[in-house]
């Protein structure tokens, strides 16, 4: 592994708690992002587990964060905790299919959170 392959980051940039420490005191929150990819070059999206983001969103995220920035994107919970993974081919498709057309080359991955009472008893 190599410096320039190895990301860190956190679960989320949006943390009003890191004020006066990562980010100043003063910052309002439509800045958090910018901030955040001053020292860490990678974040897990958790807000796509509730909804999905916009498209004016989704390019917000990329402009305000430098080329070598990475996401990695969680999966919509009505795929994993309410479809279970069931008959959701297309509605994961579009779904990732959305993010990467606006995230392009800084989408660096995808993340299930199952449930932990799903049983996989057969291939889905």
């Amino acid at each position: 592994m190599t410096k320039e392959n190895l990301y860190i980051g956190c679960s989320g940039f949006y943390n009003n708690d890191w004020k006066g420490s990562l980010y100043p005191e003063n910052a309002p929150s439509k800045d958090f992002l910018s901030l955040y990819s001053k020292t860490f070059n990678t974040v897990e999206i958790n807000s796509t587990f509730y909804r999905k983001p916009t498209s004016k969103t989704l390019l917000k995220w990329y402009d305000e964060t430098p080329h070598s920035f990475r996401f990695f994107i969680k999966i919509p919970k009505s795929i994993t905790h309410q479809n279970r993974l069931e008959n959701s081919k297309e509605e994961i498709a579009a779904f990732c299919s959305h993010i990467q057309s606006h995230l392009k080359d800084k989408l660096s991955g995808f993340l299930y959170q199952l449930p932990p009472s799903l049983k996989i008893l057969r291939k889905i």
